[in-house]
């Protein structure tokens, strides 16, 4: 069953998919190398160094992911 909350976010968080087309064309214009930080909330008042690679054990995380309800877990995966 796919989540019901997160589809109707007004900043919806990127997919896979779509990181591999950012990251994609970040490297091809030249980026490859660069370190990569990421924003604290989805209004970017902070950023913080990416440390981390794909988490996919998303329940052990379940009570510090912010505004996420147990049904969208499944279509969750943490990176950072």
């Amino acid at each position: 069953m796919k989540g019901k909350v997160i589809p109707k976010w007004a900043n919806k968080p990127l997919t896979v998919s779509d990181l591999l087309k950012v990251c994609k064309n970040a490297v091809d214009n030249g980026l490859g190398n660069k370190y990569v930080f990421i924003s604290q909330d989805d209004e970017g008042n902070g950023f913080h160094a990416l440390f981390y690679a794909f988490t996919t054990n998303v329940k052990d995380y379940a009570d510090v992911l912010y505004q996420v309800n147990e049904e969208d877990l499944e279509d969750i995966i943490i990176l950072g």
